[in-house]
């Protein structure tokens, strides 16, 4: 920001966020004064100070940052006036003094937001989003404008899979969703999947197209979609997670319940940003349910993480939380 305060032009550059992150690691930027010739040596080193790769070489402290910049704007830096300026001028006495000032008051400023920040405790949030009827299973959509509900139809005379606009008055019933459970959306939020009769399917949500049946899915305990259209679920109650294509075909096992873990079952699997770790319960039904964990999985190996000691289902939220639903069922 300083940087670029001085000299009219960002420090590091790129097409896209890939190639500036390269830019960011890799390259140095060109001196400010290349773009400002009377930029002071003294701010071209605390600016050089703060742009280093290595991070024990930076400024540990915004307290130390804002100490230089008033050393600067008090005058420290003549002894360093810019090359090329004729003797007895000192621009920056006229020019650099108020720009010193004005990145002091940015660092300032900037550290007492971070300081009230990083010590403010969050607020807990509460909204309600009242539905019709009573409603069993619930899904969020990736962008958390609809839920997934599992509640009686009377015009289907079963249980069925009905979206809900958060905080809306109404629901609509999705065509052959009769006897769903444990819902769980797409990441583009078109396409809902579940268990329904002894199957795991997809369907979507809007078109009022046929339910697709993927594969066998006896008695499934949750499932999760990543954007590589990879599906992760739960087939069975004492089983381990299995992967499945979007567009259906044979699943195979991911993870297998670990006895001497007190592993009776895997379920409830959540992805994680990358699509590739995800989260999962892994339960027991011996009566030791202190032994039930949070786990992390990972699809490219078979890593198995204890993350925290809990009898529920997992979900996460930026920037890195955790969340425990409810108990498990």
């Amino acid at each position: 920001m300083i940087y670029e305060m001085a000299s009219g032009k960002p420090a590091f550059t790129g097409r896209s966020r890939a190639s500036l992150i390269a830019a960011i690691l890799s390259s140095e930027p060109q001196p400010m004064a290349a773009f400002q010739p009377m930029t002071p040596p003294a701010l071209e080193r605390v600016v050089k100070k703060c742009l280093a790769k290595d991070p024990d070489e930076r400024w540990q402290t915004a307290s130390d940052l804002a100490s230089e910049l008033k050393w600067i704007a008090e005058g420290g830096s003549q002894a360093g006036v810019a090359t090329g300026v004729p003797a007895g001028r000192t621009p920056w006495a006229r020019s650099g003094w108020p720009l010193a000032a004005l990145l002091l008051l940015v660092v300032i400023g900037g550290g007492a937001v971070w300081w009230f920040s990083a010590h403010q405790t969050p607020r807990a949030m509460y909204f309600n989003s009242p539905a019709s009827f009573p409603a069993n299973d619930i899904g969020l959509s990736p962008d958390g404008r609809l839920l997934a509900l599992v509640a009686y139809s009377d015009q289907a005379n079963k249980y069925v899979i009905w979206v809900h606009e958060v905080g809306g008055r109404g629901a609509v019933a999705v065509p052959g969703t009769e006897d769903a459970s444990h819902p769980f959306w797409s990441p583009d939020g078109r396409s809902i999947g579940f268990f329904a009769q002894g199957k795991l399917k997809t369907v979507d949500a809007f078109s009022g197209r046929s339910p697709q049946v993927l594969c066998d899915a006896p008695n499934g305990r949750g499932g999760a979609w990543n954007r590589e259209n990879v599906i992760l679920f739960s087939p069975e109650v004492f089983t381990g997670l299995y992967r499945v294509p979007s567009a259906g075909g044979a699943p195979i096992q991911v993870t297998t319940p670990d006895a001497s873990r007190f592993e009776s079952s895997h379920r409830w699997p959540f992805f994680l940003p990358d699509g590739k770790h995800f989260l999962y319960l892994a339960a027991n039904f011996s009566g030791q349910f202190d032994k039930n964990v949070i786990l992390l999985g990972s699809l490219d190996s078979s890593e198995k993480r204890t993350i925290v000691s809990s009898d529920s289902n997992p979900a996460y939220a930026e920037p890195g939380y955790l969340c425990i639903g409810a108990t498990m069922p």
